[in-house]
């Protein structure tokens, strides 16, 4: 439909319906757990993740600073650069926001077996230099010059109105190591970081539904580029609110192997016309209008 005011000037098409949640969410859980209960490597916990940011925590934000606007650009960013920054590199980075502030996540990972104690009470060299790593990231995020370098880089000025507050994850460990001890969940307890740091166990990522349609990306100078796209994606105007483009989503349909071959054949089909259709000017849209 195009033409008249009030009226959607946008087309919807019926074709093969996206994986049905219960499904992709019982495949990803056996999937994980599977994977974790092996000791697998850090790059094997990278990989699987970005191929699934919905088990990915904070695309809505973490502790006191969640909310219900999806993340921008409408996805999970792998092995985001701090242009500037000399030293390693985050995992992930959810670029969270609310009415009030910018709260991007930046998400460390280690090996599922690293062990947070060496005998009764003493950390282990691995969790203090990881959380030595978040205090870096920490300390150059304050730095104003690099703060403006990274809301630029990654084409974030259209917030600048908003309160800049990083929030930061550690993915560390298994809670068998101080869950059935008193005097280890205590030490843990007191271990709690302050109001911008957030550590979880291996043991509480867990599938998270609002997030079932968000993509997979990586960031370079040239933008956002996807790098897998869930088989619970689905197309409409309500995909393309934040008008950012991200390239290469036909690429990442094209290698995926849990998207259906029809589904895959619709979304190769469809893409192009929702892509272009977001170049505007738009009229009246629906979010509810899914294909």
């Amino acid at each position: 439909m195009s033409g008249l005011l009030g009226q959607p000037n946008y087309s919807m098409k019926v074709g093969p319906q996206p994986m049905a949640r219960q499904t992709y969410k019982s495949l990803i859980e056996k999937q994980w757990e599977i994977l974790r209960d092996r000791n697998p490597t850090e790059t094997e916990v990278q990989r699987f993740l970005e191929q699934h940011p919905v088990l990915v925590p904070g695309a809505f934000g973490v502790g006191r600073l969640t909310s219900g606007h999806a993340p921008f650009p409408g996805g999970l960013i792998s092995q985001p650069t701090l242009y500037g920054y000399q030293h390693r590199i985050p995992d992930f980075l959810w670029i969270s926001k609310n009415s009030t502030t910018l709260n991007p996540v930046f998400i460390e990972i280690e090996r599922p077996n690293k062990k947070v104690f060496k005998g009764k009470d003493d950390l282990t060299a691995d969790f203090t230099q990881a959380r030595h790593q978040i205090a870096q990231w920490r300390q150059w995020l304050k730095v104003p010059n690099n703060q403006d370098g990274f809301i630029k880089a990654y084409r974030l000025d259209r917030f600048r109105d908003l309160a800049f507050e990083p929030q930061f994850v550690l993915i560390y460990g298994r809670s068998a190591e101080y869950a059935n001890d008193p005097y280890r969940a205590s030490m843990m307890a007191e271990l709690l970081p302050g109001h911008d740091e957030h550590r979880m166990s291996y043991d509480s990522i867990a599938y998270d539904s609002k997030a079932e349609e968000l993509l997979s990306l990586r960031h370079n100078k040239t933008g956002y580029h996807v790098r897998h796209i869930p088989p619970t994606y689905w197309m409409g105007p309500g995909m393309f609110h934040y008008r950012e483009p991200l390239k290469d989503r036909l690429k990442a349909v094209a290698k995926s192997p849990i998207i259906d071959a029809d589904r895959a054949q619709f979304l190769l089909e469809r893409i192009p016309y929702w892509e272009n259709w977001w170049k505007g000017p738009h009229g009246m849209c629906s979010h509810g209008d899914r294909e």
